[in-house]
C-alpha cells in the first residue's frame, strides 16, 4: 500500500490530467459565456447553476449506493465541501469571467489555491510543512505568474472581478483542508457524488427559474452553449472531481492543489491551438512550474 503523502506515477499522471482538463475549463465557460462570435448567450449565473446541476446529476447513481455508508457529522463535512468546493467557485468565477476579467489573470489569481489550502492547513489543522515546501509554492506561483504574463498582454486587473477569484481560492483551500482531514475515511467517488448532489438541488431549482429557455429563442449558438456546458461539467467538474479527491487522499493538501500551477500551462497550449504566438519563454516558466511541484512533493533525506 501507498505511504500516504507519497506520489506514485500515477498520481503524477492523475496530476498532468486535471492540469489538461482544468486548464480547458475557461475556454468552455467563455463558450458558454460567449459563444464563438463573442454573443452573449447564457448568464454567468446559468452557466454555474448548468455546471453544477449536470455534473450532480450525472454522479447521482453513484452517490445513491453510498448514503449509507455516511454517518454524524460526516453529511456536515459533505456539504461543505459541496458549497465551498463546487457551488459557491462556479458562480464566482463565472461572475468574474462575464465581467471581462482576462482568463490569463483568473489563472494567475487561481494559483493563490495552494498558498491559502497551506495557511488554512497550519492554523486549523496544525498541519506541518518545511521550509522546502514553502520554497517549492513560491517557485511554482512565480512560475504561474511568468507563464501566465505572457498570454495577458499587461491588461488592467479589475478589481472587483479578481477579488471574487481570490474568495473563491480561498473555498477551494477550505473544500481541500476539509476532505483531507475530515473525509479522508471515504472515497473519493463517494465524496464527489454526495459533495455535488447536495449543492445540485437548489442550483436545479434555481435553473427552473432563471429563463434559460429564453436563450434558445433568441440565439442559433444556444446549443453549443449548451454543449460547452455540458462539457464542463461532465468532464471539467464531475470525473475531475472523482480524481481530484482520490489525489487529496493519496497525497497531500500542497501537492494537490498545486495542480493551480500548471493549469495555466495547458491554457498556453489551448493558445497554440487558435494561434496564439508562444515563446521559450512558456517553455522555461513551464519548467519553473515543475520544479516547484517537485520540491513540494520530494521527501527529505534521512540519516
Amino acid at each position: 500500500m501507498q505511504n500516504q503523502g507519497t506520489a506514485t506515477l500515477g498520481d503524477y499522471l492523475i496530476f498532468l490530467l486535471l492540469g489538461f482538463i482544468w486548464g480547458s475549463s475557461f475556454i468552455l465557460m467563455k463558450f458558454t459565456l460567449f459563444g464563438m462570435d463573442g454573443e452573449p448567450l447564457f448568464s454567468a449565473y446559468q452557466l454555474a447553476g448548468l455546471r453544477i446541476f449536470i455534473a450532480g446529476s450525472l454522479l447521482y447513481p453513484a452517490s445513491i449506493p453510498k448514503i449509507k455508508q455516511i454517518k454524524g457529522r460526516d453529511w456536515l463535512y459533505l456539504v461543505m465541501v459541496g458549497v465551498f468546493g463546487n457551488f459557491i467557485p462556479a458562480f464566482l468565477f463565472a461572475s468574474a469571467i462575464e465581467s471581462s476579467l482576462a482568463s490569463g489573470v483568473a489563472g494567475i489569481l487561481n494559483s493563490l489555491t495552494p498558498i491559502f489550502a497551506l495557511i488554512l492547513g497550519m492554523v486549523v489543522f496544525r498541519s506541518q510543512f518545511s521550509r522546502r515546501q514553502g520554497v517549492g509554492l513560491a517557485l511554482g506561483l512565480i512560475g504561474a505568474i511568468g507563464l501566465i504574463s505572457l498570454k495577458s498582454g499587461g491588461g488592467d486587473v479589475l478589481l472587483g472581478p479578481a477579488m471574487l477569484v481570490v474568495i473563491a481560492t480561498v473555498c477551494y483551500a477550505i473544500s481541500l483542508n476539509v476532505i483531507k482531514h475530515k473525509l479522508s475515511h471515504l472515497g473519493s467517488v463517494t465524496i464527489a457524488a454526495l459533495g455535488l448532489g447536495l449543492v445540485s438541488i437548489p442550483s436545479g431549482i434555481y435553473l427552473l427559474f432563471s429563463g434559460v429557455e429564453e436563450v434558445f429563442t433568441r440565439s442559433d449558438q444556444a446549443w453549443f452553449g449548451l454543449g460547452s456546458a455540458f462539457v464542463l461539467a461532465a468532464i471539467g467538474t464531475a470525473l475531475a472531481l472523482v480524481f481530484f479527491n482520490r489525489l487529496v487522499a493519496r497525497t497531500t493538501v500542497i501537492f494537490a492543489s498545486s495542480v493551480t500551477y500548471i493549469i495555466p500551462l495547458f491554457a498556453a497550449m489551448w493558445g497554440y491551438v487558435f494561434k496564439e504566438s508562444l515563446t521559450i519563454y512558456h517553455g522555461l516558466f513551464g519548467l519553473v512550474i515543475v520544479f516547484g511541484v517537485y520540491l513540494i512533493n520530494r521527501k527529505p533525506k534521512t540519516t
